[in-house]
């Protein structure tokens, strides 16, 4: 049964000082880009931003002038474009289990972690 390492899309995680502008510049300039990790500085995933959701919220007005130049980390509080649950399951869960586990748990993104167990679900 094929894993969802097949699926998986590796991008570049950012952190919460990252400048919203400059998160929304990445989905712009990228438009295969579906998500990006938010990470703390021992690089532990901490949210994950939607690319959908992220340019809804900036397309509003006065969206980008006052939130562009602030961190990721301060517009979390005032915004609900942070996924602050995602889903985090092993490379090699099967597509089928990683589905179930993110209709069941969330209705968001998944985020894949290489591990040494065999279908663990974190």
């Amino acid at each position: 049964m094929p894993s969802v390492r097949c699926l998986h899309q590796s991008v570049e995680p950012v952190t919460g000082a990252t400048l919203c502008a400059d998160i929304l510049s990445l989905f712009l300039q990228n438009a295969d880009l579906y998500a990006i990790p938010v990470v703390d500085l021992a690089r532990v995933p901490r949210a994950l931003i939607e690319r959908y959701s992220y340019i809804e919220y900036f397309s509003r007005p006065y969206s980008i002038e006052l939130f562009g130049g602030k961190p990721v980390s301060q517009i979390g509080e005032v915004a609900t474009v942070l996924n602050k649950k995602p889903v985090i399951v092993d490379a090699e869960t099967s597509i089928d289990d990683a589905f179930v586990c993110r209709a069941f748990f969330y209705d968001g993104c998944l985020e894949v972690r290489e591990s040494k167990a065999k279908n663990r679900v974190v």
